[in-house]
């Protein structure tokens, strides 16, 4: 870690707009965890919410709790020198694999102690399909995955933004899920060492309804470049009181999705 500087959140959710009206619960979660070197875990997971989900939101609440112990498991059992080329050669293959199969375990256990009716397979995992983004930042290195929908971007100091995974292009409202069989295929990550114009970087992870609530790519890469200026300012007590008015004005007159937002950046300790 540089000096005293952590790296920090801040979050905001909401319920859509089409689901507040239907009084439908909102199917994203988010968990997160501060590490004691400064560095930080966050996944966000977006529930599918369909008649064919209907437990969803749980299956999203597993996803990023799962997620997030895993890499706490990384960091762990092992040391600072060897996080790095670890995920380098495990995180595209052997850590989605592992999410998947915990993740599925969860679920069949969390079925069971639930009560309902007796399945397996596709069948059970399809009732709490879901998404999953993570992003794991350290002094030295960033490390993120994806599976589905949904966007982590970052942005500079100077404005600059940019995709940190490219997102996957869909159809409608398909997108790739934890329920899909051999899931682990359809994982995106990345590994990359933080330059240092990137340790001065906004983070920013939403789940798919917020960039559908603008109208087009830029505006989307605008509000990134607007939080930090709220960063840069030092509004971060600003900046969090005012994220659940604009996050449901965003699905209100955009995507009328859930909305989950996270913002991490770093700030002295």
């Amino acid at each position: 870690m540089f000096g005293k500087r952590r790296w920090q959140i801040s979050h905001g959710q909401v319920t859509g707009a089409m689901h507040f009206k239907t009084q439908s619960p909102c199917q994203d979660a988010i968990k997160y965890k501060k590490l004691e070197d400064g560095s930080l875990i966050c996944a966000v997971a977006d529930g599918h919410g369909s008649k064919a989900c209907p437990y969803s939101k749980e299956g999203a609440e597993l996803a990023t709790q799962i997620a997030v112990a895993l890499i706490e498991e990384v960091v762990f059992y092992n040391t600072p020198l060897q996080i790095y080329p670890l995920l380098r050669q495990t995180g595209e293959v052997l850590l989605p694999q592992e999410i998947e199969r915990k993740w599925k375990e969860a679920v069949t256990h969390q079925h069971q102690i639930k009560g309902r009716v007796p399945l397996d397979g596709r069948a059970l995992y399809g009732l709490y399909g879901t998404t999953l983004m993570l992003l794991y930042v350290t002094a030295s290195f960033v490390f993120s995955l994806q599976i589905g929908d949904g966007d982590i971007i970052c942005v500079d100091e100077r404005g600059n933004v940019d995709y940190v995974i490219e997102p996957t292009k869909t159809f409608g409202v398909e997108t790739q899920s934890l329920c899909n069989t051999t899931c682990w295929r359809y994982f995106k990550t990345t590994c990359k060492p933080l330059t240092k114009a990137l340790k001065e970087t906004l983070f920013m992870m939403s789940t798919d309804g917020y960039a559908n609530s603008f109208i087009h790519q830029e505006a989307f890469f605008e509000a990134g470049r607007d939080y930090m200026t709220y960063i840069k300012k030092g509004k971060i007590q600003e900046l969090e009181k005012a994220l659940p008015k604009w996050l449901s004005e965003a699905t209100s007159v955009g995507s009328g999705d859930d909305i989950t937002l996270a913002l991490i950046y770093r700030e002295e300790g």
